[in-house]
């Protein structure tokens, strides 16, 4: 049966194994991601999370294994309070400004780095159900 766009792959991560010198991070990774999928990273600081998201990106390469994006990857990064020195928007404000004009660029998978940080509830509401 051919994937429609409904079921399409958008992303797959083969056998990735990456490693810092004195830590290793990935070993067998193995997961994929399909067109209309929401997926959340969930763990504490230091874990790879991160790192992940640029081994997706190609920012870094793995030690081994493989990683398909079939389309474009739209990111948004971390926001720090301090990024924008004499702005009167506030951190919430910056990260939602950054989201807003990253989530409707043309793309097939959209990276987001520690979203809700600096969001209030509803905002982090609206961006769960994509309401902005």
């Amino acid at each position: 049966m051919s994937e429609t766009k409904f079921n399409k792959t958008l992303l797959s991560v083969s056998h990735v194994d990456f490693s810092y010198p004195k830590r290793n991070l990935f070993t067998d990774l193995n997961f994929s991601i399909a067109n209309g999928e929401r997926v959340a990273l969930v763990g504490p600081n230091g874990i790879g999370k991160s790192t992940l998201i640029d081994l997706i990106r190609k920012q870094i390469q793995p030690d081994d294994g493989q990683i398909i994006c079939h389309g474009e990857i739209n990111y948004v990064p971390q926001v720090n309070d301090q990024t924008v020195i004499n702005d009167s928007k506030s951190a919430g404000e910056k990260r939602l400004d950054l989201i807003e004009n990253t989530i409707w660029l043309p793309g097939s998978l959209l990276l987001l780095d520690e979203p809700t940080v600096y969001l209030d509830d509803t905002n982090i509401q609206n961006l769960l159900y994509l309401q902005f």
